[in-house]
């Protein structure tokens, strides 16, 4: 049986609206996956196809490693829209068309993913449509993924050009084995007016088909919160910041 992770108890409705009335471009990444009250499964559930993992019960038996990223490891790059972290070691190993894939089995990839996911499965990335939908279609998963990829496309894919006002700060991993993780991520976003707001959302990965998907709850803005400061966070390693 499944173990509810709660990080830290239901956001209260003052801290949204602020998020609406405050941070209106946050709101569009945010809002397009803001990972609520979710199940931290001991074992990963089978992929909507029904299709097994590709990886071998002999390499789940050793446990990843773990730790910070490495900032020699680490390079910055602009993707849809928004400036995020690429690893040599941990991923993406992949990137067809605007569409990145092939993370390692690690903390380090699990968090790279998610963070990757998080911002490319949405309507308004800068990204070829083609792109988007292959991320929607491929690194979600769980009962209300196709509900939630409908409603990306039922809304269109129009780029948000604010996008680039957000920026990719920290995380925060709360559990992590070879088959799941939870981890917050921290945004911020640089509004006209000088002004800036950090929220962090709640994400959980699962390992299946020989990478890491989304899992997407019922309820996409439950323990969305908004940040005062980033402690108790591990910043991204950037030598530009």
């Amino acid at each position: 049986m499944g173990r509810e992770f709660t990080p830290f108890a239901s956001s209260p409705q003052t801290p949204r609206l602020r998020l609406v009335l405050v941070g209106g471009a946050i709101v569009l990444a945010v809002g397009a996956f803001g990972l609520g009250r979710l199940t931290m499964p001991d074992e990963a559930p089978a992929p909507d196809a029904g299709a097994p993992s590709e990886t071998a019960p002999s390499e789940a038996a050793t446990p990843p490693e773990g730790g910070p990223l490495d900032a020699q490891d680490v390079t910055w790059r602009e993707h849809g829209g928004v400036r995020v972290p690429f690893s040599a070691t941990h991923g993406p190993a992949e990137d067809e068309g605007g569409w990145v894939r092939g993370f390692e089995r690690t903390e380090q990839g699990a968090v790279l993913a998610g963070t990757h996911i998080f911002l490319q499965a949405s309507g308004s990335a800068d990204m070829p449509e083609e792109a988007i939908n292959a991320s929607l279609t491929q690194q979600l998963t769980g009962e209300h993924a196709p509900t939630f990829a409908e409603g990306i496309r039922e809304r269109g894919f129009d780029p948000d050009p604010s996008r680039s006002d957000i920026l990719v700060e920290a995380y925060s991993i709360h559990e992590f084995n070879d088959t799941g993780a939870v981890f917050e991520l921290a945004l911020s976003n640089q509004g006209s007016d000088g002004s800036t707001i950090t929220t962090s959302t709640v994400i959980t990965m699962m390992w299946q088909d020989g990478d890491w998907q989304m899992l997407v709850p019922e309820n996409t803005m439950e323990h969305v919160r908004v940040l005062e400061n980033l402690d108790g966070f591990t910043p991204f390693p950037d030598d530009e910041s």
